[in-house]
């Protein structure tokens, strides 16, 4: 099958049969058995490294079907719709190597859905590898969320929206930042997390920043190593807007409605 192609494939309609066909236990339970013999592969033939980095993202798939639909939910209006199938995925970083080991669909995009989220694919991840670093893009950067990252006792990266405070922090013509903050929310239900927050030159806007709040100590000279080390993560949504690229090539309507 070419996925490059342009025309419909004859395997639409097969594949959309069969999935028609399983409930939603029974394509759990084909993703986790095949999971399970890949990690079993792995660590027999001892490929699978003692610690790893991982990145979680959220990926929108627009939706032009009911409100009703299970797992969609509303979101900002894009291509004609406001409506979306949300997932967060946890996929292994490594150099050339992007691996999902575990894949959530989220009903609903507050906190508290994005909070249950990263414990759960966390979770499920620590049943196969040996957690080092967690990345995570701007729309985890809750304070609710930092403070589940901080009780599962895991040191993370969340890329940050900067506050009027964080750019206080940067001095005229320094190129980076990093010092000591404290994540607020000061609405109902209301938290704090300390956390250091680091920024470094945005790498194709020469007045613009990068921020980012860590659990890791870091300082203005290390802070370039780890949103290099960040930045390894960008090929994920590059995949998976290939996928969904790919989605309405193989069935005009059903690929609305997988």
């Amino acid at each position: 099958m070419d996925v490059t192609s342009t025309a419909r494939n004859s395997l639409a309609k097969s594949l959309l049969y069969h999935l028609r066909n399983l409930s939603t236990d029974a394509i759990d339970e084909q993703f986790d058995g095949v999971r399970d013999r890949l990690f079993e592969v792995l660590r027999s033939q001892r490929r699978l490294p003692d610690c790893v980095d991982v990145a979680i993202d959220l990926h929108e798939w627009r939706f032009y079907g009911s409100a009703d639909t299970d797992h969609v939910i509303t979101t900002y209006p894009d291509l004609g719709t406001n409506r979306a199938f949300c997932f967060a995925t946890l996929c292994i970083v490594a150099p050339r190597t992007r691996f999902t080991l575990a894949v959530l669909p989220m009903d609903a995009n507050g906190f508290r859905a994005k909070r249950e989220a990263v414990r759960s694919l966390l979770e499920t991840a620590r049943e196969y590898i040996s957690i080092r670093h967690v990345y995570l893009d701007r729309g985890f950067y809750q304070v609710h969320v930092v403070a589940e990252l901080e009780q599962l006792g895991v040191d993370y990266i969340v890329r940050a929206r900067p506050s009027s405070e964080m750019k206080d922090r940067l001095s005229p013509n320094a190129e980076t930042v990093a010092d000591a903050y404290t994540m607020r929310r000061k609405r109902p239900p209301t938290a704090s997390e300390d956390v250091t927050v680091f920024a470094v030159p945005h790498r194709s806007n020469d007045d613009e920043h990068v921020w980012f709040v860590t659990s890791l100590d870091v300082d203005a000279s290390s802070a370039k190593a780890y949103a290099a080390a960040f930045r390894r993560r960008w090929g994920i949504e590059t995949s998976y807007r290939q996928i969904g690229d790919f989605l309405p090539r193989t069935s005009s309507s059903g690929s609305q409605k997988i």
